[in-house]
C-alpha cells in the first residue's frame, strides 16, 4: 500500500494530478505524441524498461498504451515510496508485472540491463556532474535506448514558445535516439 504520513511526501502526489489539471504544474501530456510514436517504435526490441524519477503512473500508463500486447518487463526505480506505491497500484490494475525499486538513482544497480529507460522532466533535476553520472550509469556498457522528455525553458518565458516546437522537438529525438 501507499505509505502513511509524515514520511513520504504523499501530501504531493495527492494532489499532483489536480495541480496537473490546473495547469500549475508541467504534464506529461504535452510530450504524449512524442512518446507514444517513440515507444511505439522501440517496443518491439525492448522489452525491459527501466522507469525513474515519477510523481505517479502516467510515464507507466504511456509505455503500457505504446507496447499494448508485446511483451513488457517494467521497472519502476523512485527514491519516493509514494511513487513506487502508486506504480504498483496502476501496474496491479491492469495485470502488469512491475518490480519495484525504493532508492537513489545514482545508487541503485539492478539485477539485469534495461533496454529502455523512461523518464520525465526528471534528469534536469540534477546538477550538470550528477547528471552525467546518472547517465553514463544507464548506459555503462550497454545498448540502451533513453526517452526523456524535459523543459527547455521556465515556464511563462517567450522563448520557450518559439523553443518548444523547433529545438524542443529535435531534443527529444535526439536524445530518443541516443545521440
Amino acid at each position: 500500500g501507499i505509505p502513511p504520513l509524515p514520511h513520504t511526501c504523499l501530501w504531493y502526489h495527492r494532489i499532483c494530478q489536480y495541480l496537473r489539471l490546473l495547469d500549475i504544474i508541467t504534464s506529461i501530456r504535452t510530450n504524449t505524441p512524442f512518446l507514444l510514436a517513440t515507444l511505439e517504435r522501440l517496443a518491439p526490441t525492448h522489452p525491459r524498461v527501466l522507469i525513474s524519477g515519477t510523481a505517479d503512473y502516467a510515464m507507466l500508463a504511456h509505455v503500457r498504451h505504446a507496447f499494448g500486447p508485446r511483451p513488457l518487463d517494467v521497472t519502476m526505480l523512485d527514491l519516493c515510496p509514494t511513487s513506487v506505491a502508486l506504480n504498483l497500484w496502476y501496474a496491479e490494475r491492469f495485470g502488469m508485472t512491475l518490480t519495484p525499486i525504493t532508492g537513489n538513482a545514482l545508487a541503485v544497480q539492478a539485477e539485469r540491463a534495461f533496454d529502455l529507460i523512461c523518464t520525465h522532466n526528471f534528469v534536469g533535476r540534477f546538477d550538470t556532474e550528477r547528471r552525467q553520472q546518472l547517465v553514463d550509469r544507464w548506459h555503462a556498457g550497454r545498448g540502451v535506448n533513453a526517452v526523456r522528455p524535459c523543459r527547455i525553458a521556465a515556464r511563462g518565458c517567450p522563448a520557450r514558445r518559439r523553443l518548444r516546437h523547433r529545438a524542443g522537438d529535435a531534443l527529444v529525438r535526439a536524445t530518443a535516439a541516443g545521440l
